[in-house]
């Protein structure tokens, strides 16, 4: 099944679901004008109650079209797109799930739009106490998905569980030209980053650049390159590597540096995300690094000591 004829399917799904959606809303309101009557204060009753009627009726006869033309689709096109649907929602889920606790009421909530996008919204809630005048802040975060980009999100799974591993959870993506949107969370908000990705399946690799499609395909290649020579390593360095971890836990004064991730082959929105998810800063003790026990914070880490290992001559491992 093309892609256009996927994005095209969810519409219809997501048409359906929203004119139904309106429909209730339509008689709810209605119900409501309905049931409070006529009085002296409001003769605009029967002109109101009538107006309700009428957008009862459209909003139905929309319903009852959209619905129409999904049902039209054949059965395996509306289950694949009950199937993208789904799946996009639930990635969905993981990125607002990245948004941060406030002093007030947090919500969280997932919709579909003409675009991808990520926001937290804030307001003053209720006060902390009768004798304090200071309120609490409540929250709404929110994603935001997409039909076109929903549907790669399904049929390359792998893409975007790499691009979680990451930390920066997708919530659209074009799988021709590696067009993506990603979100991060920045003081507990919720933002949407637009970039490109270029990835390596059987590598398990994947790279996030804001410049420009060329760029992250770059980056991609030296990541690849760095991940090659870690794994010709790791067939023979038990030893190397016992050394290694000695040389990181003893020397607590020895720090690894951005530019030292950027040099290995690390993306900076990845960077950006690892700090934004442990607190650390521009320099980090390769203790601490290793303790984090994200996998790409580890390799670094190994890979500094490694360098000085070979000018420590340790008698024991």
């Amino acid at each position: 099944m093309k892609t256009e004829t996927k994005i095209s399917d969810l519409n219809a799904l997501l048409a359906q679901k929203s004119t139904a959606l309106a429909l209730k809303k339509a008689i709810d309101a209605g119900m409501k004008t309905y049931a409070a009557g006529p009085n002296a204060a409001r003769d605009s009753w029967q002109t109101e109650t009538a107006q309700e009627a009428a957008g009862i009726m459209a909003a139905h006869l929309a319903a009852r079209t959209a619905e129409g033309a999904f049902h039209k689709l054949a059965l395996p096109r509306r289950e694949e797109a009950r199937a993208t649907m789904a799946t996009a929602e639930s990635w969905g889920e993981i990125a607002v799930g990245l948004g941060g606790d406030y002093s007030g009421s947090v919500s969280s909530l997932v919709g579909w739009g003409d675009h991808a996008a990520a926001e937290t919204r804030t307001s003053w809630g209720e006060q902390y106490s009768r004798k304090c005048t200071y309120r609490k802040t409540d929250a709404v975060h929110r994603v935001t998905l997409c039909a076109s980009g929903a549907v790669a999100l399904r049929s390359l799974p792998e893409i975007a569980e790499l691009s979680r591993w990451e930390n920066l959870p997708l919530i659209s993506l074009d799988g021709s030209s590696g067009a993506a949107v990603w979100v991060v969370a920045k003081n507990k908000s919720l933002h949407a980053v637009s970039g490109w990705v270029a990835w390596s399946g059987d590598r398990k690799t994947i790279f996030h650049s804001t410049e420009s499609r060329e760029h992250a395909s770059r980056g991609l290649a030296k990541k690849l390159v760095v991940a090659k020579k870690e794994a010709i390593l790791s067939a023979q360095k038990s030893k190397i590597e016992r050394r290694a971890r000695l040389v990181a836990r003893i020397c607590g004064g020895l720090v690894a540096t951005v530019a030292d991730a950027k040099r290995l082959g690390y993306c900076e929105p990845g960077i950006l995300a690892f700090q934004n998810s442990t607190g650390f800063g521009d320099a980090v003790a390769l203790p601490d690094l290793i303790k984090s026990g994200n996998a790409s914070a580890v390799a670094l880490a190994l890979s500094i000591a490694r360098k000085l290992s070979t000018k420590i001559a340790l008698k024991s491992a």
